[in-house]
């Protein structure tokens, strides 16, 4: 039997940590003007009387906040490639029946060929 418990934990884990990731770019997305360039990401903020964000980042914190959100996404659609393909393969495959022993070792299931009425 195979054991299903740290499955069930890892998609309840990036369950979560999408939910976060959604909140995070649909409610909290702003932008930031930048060298010239229009930088656009997101993160809780506490907005000015105009709506604006009322703080400021340095080159390295928008490099940060870039590649957090793109392992984020990025891990999030690998967890959700392999888990559809490993549903996908768990249905296709059939679970065999494996002949071993138990602790005692006595086997578990007594395979055998049927009887024969050939004699010798």
């Amino acid at each position: 039997m195979r054991n299903k418990v740290p499955i069930r934990m890892s998609k309840y884990f990036f369950l979560i940590i999408f939910l976060g990731f959604f909140a995070s770019n649909t409610f909290f997305d702003h932008a930031h003007i930048y060298d010239g360039s229009i930088i656009v990401h997101s993160h809780p903020f506490k907005p000015d009387r105009e709506g604006k964000p009322a703080h400021n980042h340095s080159e390295r914190s928008y490099v940060l906040v870039y590649c957090l959100n793109t392992i984020i996404a990025n891990v999030i659609l690998v967890f959700s490639l392999f888990s559809f393909f490993y549903t996908a393969l768990q249905r296709i495959t059939p679970e065999t029946i494996v002949n071993f022993r138990s602790e005692n070792y006595r086997y578990l299931f007594h395979l055998r060929g049927p009887p024969s009425d050939i004699q010798l």
